[in-house]
């Protein structure tokens, strides 16, 4: 089978490994299915959505630092809470 050259599809890149590590400037693409787009965000952005901030005591707590409803946080004994109110 010939190596194909050029743009690949998405289904043809390999898959991301538990092992990998994600770094500074990597670059994710994002599928907006309300849309119908694909988007690249950076892993600044992603990291802000996917790792939970804190530790925080509660909602409340997490609320006044700022994270916004449905975004995770974490307390000292090192729970990994979602902000529900």
């Amino acid at each position: 089978m010939a190596t194909r050259k050029g743009p690949k599809k998405l289904v043809e890149l390999p898959a991301f490994a538990a092992a990998n590590t994600i770094a500074s400037g990597d670059l994710f693409l994002i599928e907006d299915v309300s849309a119908g787009i694909t988007k690249v965000a950076n892993s600044n952005i992603v990291g802000a959505y996917l790792s939970p901030r804190g530790p925080y005591a509660d909602d409340a707590a997490a609320n006044t630092a700022g994270v916004a409803v449905g975004r995770m946080y974490y307390t000292a004994a090192g729970a990994v809470k979602v902000r529900l109110a």
